[in-house]
């Protein structure tokens, strides 16, 4: 009972570091861009708004920065864009909580705009060069069209390890 409970607590820190694995595997090349969708950025929304209390902020810095060391990126860039918007969906839980699927899609795709319009902004300010927003633009539009799917598999995850939790 012990191991279950604790696959239960762990389940949203697991879930995202999964994300961020899969994420480091492009999906296909499209136009001379590699198309990676933003999994954790779905994944970070979907507990920030149904399990904040298994989502600390120490654990959102810690997978960030191993996105960081995985992706070659800037050192904390996904770390900052993860906690504000973990900060951002806290300040919007009581007005998100018990929305339809179709709802949250429609507040994530600013949401995906905001998040990864930051974390370009904060990579091109890093490597001091204007970056193509066109890879970022590919990213955003795959992410927002997986966001259904994949929130439907946390969904059904959540449930299971919440009647054992």
């Amino acid at each position: 009972m012990r191991s279950s409970h604790a696959l239960w607590i762990s389940s949203p820190i697991l879930t995202c570091i999964v994300a961020v694995i899969l994420t480091a595997v492009p999906l296909g090349f499209r136009d001379g861009i590699w198309v990676t969708p933003a999994f954790p950025l779905i994944c970070f929304f979907y507990w920030s708004l149904h399990r904040p209390e298994l989502l600390h902020p120490i654990a959102i810095s810690l997978i960030g920065f191993f996105q960081d060391v995985l992706s070659g990126g800037p050192i904390m860039m996904w770390a900052l864009v993860y906690l504000v918007l973990y900060s951002l969906i806290q300040g919007q839980r009581s007005l998100l909580a018990g929305r339809a699927m179709t709802t949250l899609l429609v507040v994530f795709v600013p949401v995906a705009f905001g998040a990864l319009g930051l974390a370009w902004l904060l990579a091109s300010m890093y490597y001091s060069s204007f970056i193509s927003p066109a890879a970022t633009f590919s990213q955003i539009i795959t992410t927002i069209v997986l966001f259904i799917p994949i929130c439907g598999i946390l969904v059904q995850f959540d449930r299971r390890l919440s009647l054992i939790g």
